[in-house]
């Protein structure tokens, strides 16, 4: 916990230290997360949405404190008297833009009141963020090319709502 702390700490540090104006531009760091009830659909659509996420070069995966996160739950229909091989998908993405923005304008001060912020602020970004969009899709079978289409969807409508370099 510490570790991340710190962590969040020098990122924001560092944002604050250098004007966007000066810095060259980088890839707008994202983060994702795939989870699921079958752990074989599951591996599928991680591979499909890094492959597409790696063919963008205005993103780039990072854990420590990316300015967006996709999350991707996948459930396989059990119980399903139509279809028990329809998979459920839920996507939602959620941002610490916010957090960051605020994080810039009080790091660099010196007043000592700021401190309870500046840690409630560190506490905001170690968090998930916050939820800017979320949606359902089901498909009638987990063939490769309907995860491919469907994770095309994800990432493409993903990239859309978090635009490369618009954040920090």
């Amino acid at each position: 916990m510490k570790r991340r702390i710190l962590s969040a700490l020098l990122a924001l540090g560092a944002m604050a230290a250098f004007p966007a104006s000066a810095q060259t531009v980088h890839p707008t760091p994202i983060d994702y997360r795939v989870v699921g009830s079958n752990p074989e659909i599951v591996q599928k659509f991680n591979a499909d949405i890094v492959k597409l996420i790696g063919k963008n070069s205005g993103y780039e995966i990072r854990r420590m404190a990316p300015d967006s996160k996709l999350f991707v739950y996948v459930n396989q229909d059990v119980n399903d008297g139509i279809n028990n091989q329809g998979v459920s998908i839920a996507v939602a993405h959620v941002s610490n833009l916010e957090a960051f923005y605020i994080a810039s304008k009080i790091i660099p001060s010196k007043q000592s009141d700021s401190i309870s912020v500046k840690n409630a602020l560190v506490n905001l970004i170690n968090e998930e963020g916050e939820l800017h969009y979320l949606n359902v899709a089901h498909i009638d079978k987990p063939t490769d090319s309907e995860i491919g289409e469907v994770c095309k969807s994800i990432v493409s409508t993903f990239f859309q709502k978090t635009p490369a370099n618009a954040g920090r």
